[in-house]
């Protein structure tokens, strides 16, 4: 049986996907799209994940960036900006504060690792 929370954090999280996907990203946006309140979209973000809307939506951003660098070759200000980042600069301060490395060195690793991936040893 899935919990009221679980409900929501799949409602919340497909919401804050399209809104990405439509670069139309904004709290106000994300709680009339869930038809709740802002007030009452903090409460239930922060009850059902721990986190605050604002790093809510920035650890799925963070997932979104790293997905994207692990798939393309695409330039960090490009995967910034399809990820919902303001900036590339952005991107990189918060990319390096969770994976202790920069996007760039994170997407030139992996695209080394899966070019070797067909290696027969």
């Amino acid at each position: 049986m899935t919990s009221k929370h679980e409900i929501f954090v799949i409602q919340l999280r497909s919401s804050i996907n399209e809104l990405l996907d439509q670069n139309d990203y904004s709290i106000k946006r994300l709680s009339q799209l869930l038809s709740i309140s802002r007030s009452h979209l903090h409460r239930q973000v922060k009850l059902a994940t721990g986190h605050s809307t604002s790093l809510y939506v920035r650890e799925l951003r963070l997932d979104r960036a790293t997905l994207l660098l692990t798939r393309s070759n695409e330039s960090i200000a490009q995967v910034a900006y399809k990820a919902g980042f303001n900036s590339a600069q952005n991107l990189t301060k918060y990319f390096k504060e969770r994976h202790g490395i920069t996007p760039r060195a994170y997407q030139a690793n992996h695209l080394k690792s899966s070019d070797n991936s067909d290696i027969d040893i």
